[in-house]
């Protein structure tokens, strides 16, 4: 693979490639030599092997529990979704201010996601960079804080620019990562400077989506921005011009 198109796998990933393999070699092996030779063997490991994945299939059933108050934090936004289904046109673009409900408004409405993480394929770079700088605006993150939140945030920065996946999964600081930190730093410097609403609407936006209420500030960088719905601690807020 490295060799032909000058691209490594990542190395974690390996074992998606060899347990396959040695698995159909071991099938192959026991059913070529062990069977023939050894019946009552052969017939013990398989009755092994299938109680072993029967067994643990009846355990993993009981692993959705773990998960029961995720499912019940998520059915708290039932009517946020409703909302956005039934009130909002069809592929409106929806800015939200967590990565969670960034995630979530694709996956459970008609609308879309204004920006979120995770989001090389095919996104060019510069709406990467715009992405980034918006999501840190929309924080309240100020000009003069942007270092210190920069260093000490460095998981949603290398998710959004990340070029490998050691970058993310395996972060050490490198010229990479400071040179990023540097560039972002600047380039955000100068984006606070600019009209905010002016900048949201280089690309489509329909509304906000906010944890709580906007911060004053915010709302008045926003410009012409009207409630339109809350429900739970989350605030829709729709562009009016």
């Amino acid at each position: 693979q490295q060799i032909i198109t000058g691209r490594t796998v990542w190395h974690y990933h390996f074992v998606q490639y060899t347990i396959p393999f040695a698995i159909v070699i071991m099938m192959v092996l026991m059913v070529n030599y062990l069977k023939p030779k050894f019946k009552y063997l052969w017939l013990i490991t398989v009755v092994f092997i299938f109680l072993s994945i029967a067994i643990y299939n009846i355990l993993a059933l009981k692993s959705y529990a773990n998960y029961n108050d995720d499912f019940s934090k998520l059915q708290r936004k039932m009517p946020l979704f409703n909302y956005l289904n039934n009130q909002a046109p069809k592929d409106c673009v929806v800015l939200a201010d967590s990565e969670e409900n960034s995630f979530l408004i694709p996956a459970f409405t008609h609308c879309n996601t204004y920006t979120t993480s995770y989001v090389i394929d095919g996104v060019p770079p510069e709406r990467i960079k715009h992405n980034y700088l918006v999501w840190l605006r929309i924080n309240g993150v100020t000009a003069e804080a942007v270092d210190d939140y920069l260093l000490n945030n460095q998981g949603d920065l290398r998710a959004y620019f990340y070029e490998n996946w050691d970058q993310i999964f395996k972060p050490v600081n490198d010229d990479w990562s400071e040179s990023l930190i540097k560039e972002i730093s600047l380039d955000y410097k100068e984006f606070v400077k600019k009209d905010f609403s002016t900048e949201l609407k280089k690309y489509r936006i329909d509304y906000i989506l906010s944890i709580n209420s906007l911060p004053e500030n915010i709302a008045l960088q926003l410009g012409g921005v009207r409630l339109e719905f809350e429900s739970g601690g989350i605030f829709i807020y729709k562009f009016i011009n």
